[in-house]
């Protein structure tokens, strides 16, 4: 149990760890049996691993950190170098979750949370496995190829 808690770990580096595990969770659910999926802002398309979770409302804090209606699929140029593409990812949440859920996300950012380690552990459980789901259903597409 101690290693699932990651005691080595201070607990912002280990939410920043668990916050990893539910950013390719988001990735691989989002991906087709190839693995292919597309960046929400752009258009573009490119397998998971080469794609980022970013946030709509940016930040580390525990508040907004784990909200999964604020983490989707964008490719590296709208996520790095153009800042996660604002505009085109507000149209994007507005088009998926309604004015009313994007202003209560963007009000996330001014609560404070604190989960325990406890409380992170059992979530990158939670997210380690919807991973290794996706994993084996990947792993189930590519076997059925060059039979």
């Amino acid at each position: 149990m101690a290693d699932r808690l990651r005691k080595d770990l201070q607990i912002g580096t280990f939410a920043n760890l668990v916050a990893k595990d539910l950013q390719k969770a988001i990735r691989m659910e989002a991906a087709d049996d190839r693995g292919i999926c597309r960046c929400v802002t752009c258009g573009k398309k490119g397998h998971y691993k080469r794609m980022h979770g970013g946030h709509f409302v940016p930040g580390r804090r525990q508040s907004i950190l784990f909200v999964e209606e604020n983490i989707h699929v964008q490719c590296i140029s709208c996520n790095n170098y153009l800042s996660g593409n604002v505009m085109e990812y507000e149209r994007f949440m507005v088009n998926t979750y309604g004015k009313d859920a994007v202003d209560e996300i963007r009000a996330l950012k001014n609560v404070v949370v604190s989960h325990s380690r406890e409380e992170l552990a059992d979530m990158r459980d939670g997210y380690k496995q919807r991973i290794k789901t996706q994993e084996q259903r990947l792993k189930d597409f590519s076997c059925g190829f060059g039979d």
